[in-house]
């Protein structure tokens, strides 16, 4: 290696090293400087189409009655970006995927929730995780579609009353549902939403098991509707 070859190493080792010190967070892409995920590699991520599917709850074994999800978990960037998200304390990334459930919001027919909620977390995890990413989401979606006129309210409106093991560790969807059995109930200091439209959201589903209980019992207190938005399945 030639001096001037040394030379523009230690100088890009230098300037990597400082940038790393002014900005402590790279795009998961492509590693821009200042940001998790920068509106190039966002653009790029394969988008579902039709962002919305529609259940038939009078013929369906489910009391969802609708699901919405941008992407495709499948896609690395994603996958690996939503287990920091969840399980790494990178909540800066809730901005980008609330922009996301925005932007399929806009190209779903999907009518303006009364409320909208998240999936709740046992307290026992809560505690451990330190924050609630579903309901980060929603709060942050609640924001942006409130803008400039507030006229949707987020609310909590579901309590897990068990602790159960991830859903990710159960074989299949008939023990994903069986797990979830009684899990969720409305909280005593929930609005009454008998009518109502709620937006169930969540971080990621594959069974959608999860988001099945969360209806069923949002359906048993009322609600006329039940549509779920996650980031990805």
């Amino acid at each position: 290696m030639s001096p001037q070859e040394i030379t523009s190493l230690y100088q890009n080792s230098l300037t990597r090293l400082l940038l790393d010190g002014i900005f402590p967070y790279r795009c998961y892409g492509c590693g821009t400087y200042d940001t998790l995920l920068c509106s190039y590699c966002l653009k790029r991520l394969p988008r579902r189409s039709p962002v919305t599917v529609f259940f038939d709850t009078s013929k369906e074994s489910t009391s969802l009655d609708s699901l919405t999800s941008p992407l495709f978990f499948k896609t690395p960037l994603v996958s690996l970006s939503i287990h920091d998200y969840k399980f790494q304390g990178i909540t800066l990334l809730t901005q980008s995927f609330a922009g996301l459930l925005l932007e399929a919001i806009e190209h779903s027919p999907l009518r303006l929730p009364t409320y909208i909620t998240a999936v709740p977390l046992h307290p026992k995890r809560l505690r451990e995780r330190g924050y609630n990413q579903s309901d980060l989401l929603a709060r942050e979606l609640s924001f942006l579609l409130n803008e400039p006129t507030p006229i949707i309210h987020h609310v909590t409106l579901l309590k897990r009353t068990r602790n159960t093991s991830p859903q990710s560790k159960q074989p299949d969807r008939k023990t994903r549902l069986e797990a979830m059995r009684d899990v969720f109930a409305l909280k005593d200091t929930a609005p009454d939403i008998i009518g109502s439209i709620i937006w169930l959201i969540d971080d990621v589903t594959t069974t959608h098991a999860t988001l099945e209980a969360c209806a069923k019992v949002l359906k048993q207190a009322g609600a006329s509707e039940v549509h779920g938005i996650v980031i990805a399945r």
